[in-house]
């Protein structure tokens, strides 16, 4: 599978030398099984400053990511669905992403499916969805999550510690500067999800049974 990267990214890339090998590795890894250079701070050994990208940056990264994980995962039923029957993603709880994700999602296709994202405080308002992206803030109410999809054909995505032990499925992490996934096979198994695409770079994935 080809992971197709919009022009807007490649100039975002451009412009963040910091993020930019980092980004690379990621979808290097998701996408293709491939290594990419260590991302390096700016010279002298420093990192950026700004917030601007150190801290939402790093969210656009992950919204890119997260819109390109959807066609790794098969969900039942949705190949026979109506092409014009978009492919949801919610985001449960304070939205991290700014408008990127929104504006990621207007160039991204699932299976010929347009991709709507949907962002809610309470997993009822999320329940139309096949991708739930689970804030750090507020604090998740686990209790209430694994009652609102236990069983049900959804993905679980996060980028919290413990995030996996929680019940989620897809972890975005970082070590020593690189992004890194790690993936509970039992969980998506449970809900009925398959894994279609290739996931298997052991320097950038960690499957857990």
């Amino acid at each position: 599978m080809t992971c197709c990267i919009a022009p807007t990214f490649r100039r975002y890339w451009r412009q963040r030398p910091v993020f930019a090998a980092s980004v690379a590795a990621l979808l290097a890894a998701v996408c293709l099984g491939e290594e990419a250079p260590k991302a390096r701070g700016t010279s002298g050994g420093g990192t950026v400053n700004s917030m601007e990208s150190t801290g939402y940056a790093e969210f656009k990264i992950k919204a890119a990511v997260l819109i390109r994980l959807t066609p790794f995962f098969r969900w039942p039923g949705l190949e026979n669905a109506d092409t014009n029957s978009p492919t949801r993603i919610g985001v449960l709880g304070k939205n991290p992403f700014g408008e990127y994700l929104n504006e990621q999602s207007r160039k991204t296709t699932k299976s010929g499916h347009p991709v709507q994202i949907v962002y809610g405080s309470k997993p009822d308002q999320l329940k139309e969805c096949q991708v739930i992206f689970i804030a750090q803030e507020p604090a998740p109410n686990w209790d209430e999550i694994r009652k609102a999809w236990a069983g049900k054909p959804v993905l679980l995505v996060g980028d919290q510690a413990n995030f996996i032990e929680q019940g989620g499925m897809v972890n975005l992490l970082t070590r020593q500067q690189m992004p890194f996934l790690q993936i509970k096979r039992q969980a998506i198994e449970a809900a009925g999800l398959k894994v279609t695409g290739k996931l298997d770079n052991p320097n950038r994935i960690e499957w857990i049974p």
